[in-house]
């Protein structure tokens, strides 16, 4: 069974796509389109839930101006993290 507060907790991958996307004055609208997914999507990746898949992950880094493969890494962590919850 899930932990809910765990669950809720934002991974370092989340706090970083959240904050770059404060810190570039994007919207979670405008990420989402640059991105090509649905506004929903972002404010759960804000959220720390669900992780996106690898391919989605190399879009936000492009929109959000980051090094693909420390956000990976990032990602790999969370995904991680989300497994060893369950």
């Amino acid at each position: 069974m899930r932990c809910a507060y765990a669950a809720s907790v934002p991974s370092e991958f989340a706090t970083v796509i959240a904050l770059r996307r404060v810190e570039h004055g994007l919207s979670v609208r405008d990420v989402a389109t640059l991105a090509g997914v649905e506004p929903a999507d972002v404010v759960s990746f804000d959220m720390g839930t669900p992780v996106p898949h690898p391919k989605t992950v190399a879009r936000l880094t492009a929109v959000l101006s980051l090094p693909t493969s420390d956000l990976l890494k990032l990602r790999m962590a969370a995904a991680r993290t989300a497994r060893e919850i369950e």
